[in-house]
């Protein structure tokens, strides 16, 4: 396949080595079909702005005037579902043309439902069941419900929407635009916009993941062009692109839950450029509010993230502590006020409170854990099973790319980051236990905390082995 026509007429670039190909029933790819290949950072592919769908685009159709008429708020977002449903909700009339940047152009290049059903927002009630006491699930369930209730606002601003298009098709239009935007930064790994902000990018959506730090990624930004105007533009790899290597770019480094949730896979191995894993768990805590009133507060707990460790300790540190503690330690150069007012403390204060502290922490990680119905060790072992043996009916739901083997590697995930700081609990109690016996100093229990904070690994022991409790030196 070609350069999309609809892309012709506008300036639109595809490398002329390489081609847009399917890479299954519903998938494509942009694969280099040329025997010399393509050199290192190059130009694959550009698309200037005024082709590219921006959530302008979507205020123009009738369900987004009808909006901006009756001063309804919605996201960014939402205008490009809004501009993908114009395409789908009427017939169009026999024998109408394709103008250059139209939606049913467009239209015609994004994924039918029935292949986005592997998307957490299409599983049936049993498939979200794998992900009991994940964030994912929880998440998938309040984004349904937000997307119902943004379609309910639509159209009481718009009627007509609800006649031409299904909630259903709605979703749909909603997991396209979540699959495929971009946005549309200047300058690489920062996030400055052209002020449009985020964008659907015909033919660059239809490049696949890998990793940024893989040296087979590509890369892109907003660039201006020689003839004026600007373009949204991919280059090639550092080390190019080989005859018949598919281009990729990256997503972003992100948790496994991040890459199910927005583009229905999950990463065997989800690493870091620097070896550590993205992923995330969560926990719930009881702080201190901007009132001075106790809340319950939701935390990122990731491996080696070390900003994220210290607010959440911070918090906890603040909660626990007596008005002489806050006040003493107010007073050393590393705690401060936020604009609230509330103190901040990244670093131990004193053994006390960084005892209740921890124990808080160890609690919520513990009620974290209890929520899953299976065990890391469980999870491991289904992970494990010969994936092209037998043809088991078990076996054959824990294929790559299944909807459960994606389900365990978010469970398993999880549990491996909420293993790490249960750990880490245990060994800085016992570590607290030496400091009020005098067989540590406190000094040493706040340098190796930190020092822990930083790992990029799990401190923690593999399943069914548990050695004794001890912060790494």
């Amino acid at each position: 396949m070609s350069i999309p026509r609809h892309l012709l007429p506008n300036g639109s670039y595809l490398h002329p080595s390489s081609s847009i190909v399917n890479l299954g029933d519903t998938e494509r790819g942009i694969k280099v079909v040329d025997e010399s290949g393509i050199p290192a950072n190059e130009v694959l592919l550009s698309v200037p702005m005024e082709n590219i769908i921006t959530p302008a685009k979507g205020r123009n159709t009738p369900a987004g005037k009808a909006l901006e008429k009756n001063g309804v708020q919605v996201s960014d977002k939402t205008y490009l579902a809004l501009w993908i449903c114009d395409a789908v909700g009427g017939e169009r009339a026999e024998g109408s043309s394709d103008e250059a940047g139209s939606p049913y152009c467009y239209h015609e290049t994004l994924p039918p439902l029935d292949s986005l059903r592997h998307l957490p927002l299409f599983w049936s009630d049993s498939d979200l069941g794998e992900l009991e006491g994940s964030m994912v699930r929880s998440q998938t369930l309040s984004k349904r419900n937000e997307l119902a209730s943004t379609y309910d606002t639509i159209i009481g601003a718009c009627a007509p929407f609800g006649l031409q298009v299904s909630l259903e098709t709605f979703f749909w239009a909603n997991a396209c635009v979540d699959s495929r935007m971009f946005h549309l930064r200047e300058e690489y790994n920062e996030t400055q916009s052209t002020g449009q902000d985020i964008g659907l990018v015909p033919m660059a959506d239809m490049l696949n993941h890998r990793s940024r730090s893989d040296p087979a990624s590509c890369d892109w930004k907003v660039e201006k062009q020689p003839g004026g105007g600007k373009a949204f533009v991919t280059r090639t790899s550092p080390t190019g692109l080989g005859s018949g290597d598919e281009a990729w770019c990256s997503y972003g480094l992100h948790p496994n839950g991040h890459y199910l949730g927005q583009y229905g896979f999950s990463l065997e191995d989800n690493r870091r450029h620097d070896g550590a894993c993205p992923d995330e768990a969560h926990v719930t805590a009881i702080v201190t509010g901007s009132d001075g009133q106790p809340i319950y507060k939701m935390f990122d707990l990731s491996i080696g993230n070390v900003d994220d460790a210290k607010g959440m300790l911070s918090a906890l540190r603040v909660h626990v502590g007596t008005d002489e503690e806050k006040q003493k330690n107010l007073n050393c150069s590393s705690n401060t006020t936020d604009a609230t007012r509330q103190p901040k403390f990244p670093l131990p204060i004193c053994s006390t409170n960084e005892r209740a502290v921890i124990s808080h922490l160890k609690q919520s990680v513990e009620t974290a854990l209890g929520r899953y119905k299976t065990s890391l060790g469980q999870d491991l072992a289904l992970l494990a099973l010969d994936k092209d043996s037998g043809g088991a009916e078990a076996t054959k739901s824990l294929a790559l790319g299944s909807i459960r083997r994606n389900a365990v590697l978010i469970r398993s995930g999880e549990k491996h980051v909420l293993g790490h700081w249960l750990f880490v609990c245990n060994a800085a109690m016992s570590l607290l236990n030496d400091v009020e016996k005098g067989i540590a100093t406190w000094e040493c229990y706040c340098e190796v905390l930190a020092t822990t904070l930083t790992r990029k690994e799990s401190i923690a022991p593999p399943p069914g082995k548990a050695p004794a409790p001890t912060l790494p030196a």
